[in-house]
């Protein structure tokens, strides 16, 4: 009877390490400086500057997601590339 013991305790800690995991990659991540969130808002400001949009879509939890935010987007040839766009992130 002690022998199945440690296995529920691995199998409800197991199970709590991937609940985890997935709270974890579903949190709200806020979008790079300079990113709109509002498309409504940023057809608006494209109309007023005559600047294309430039609309990034991004699921919460997305890895490749995240890795364009922390990766692609600082880097400073692509921040100078997207200063000639309205960028918006939906």
């Amino acid at each position: 009877m002690t022998s199945s013991a440690p296995i529920r305790w691995q199998t409800i800690a197991l199970l709590a390490g991937v609940f985890g995991l997935f709270v974890w990659s579903i949190r709200p991540v806020p979008p790079p400086t300079g990113w709109a969130t509002d498309f409504d808002e940023a057809v608006i400001e494209a109309q007023a500057t005559g600047k294309n949009l430039l609309v990034a879509f991004n699921l919460h939890g997305c890895m490749p997601c995240a890795m364009m935010d922390k990766q692609v987007l600082p880097e400073p040839r692509v921040r100078a590339a997207i200063t000639s766009f309205v960028p918006v992130r939906v």
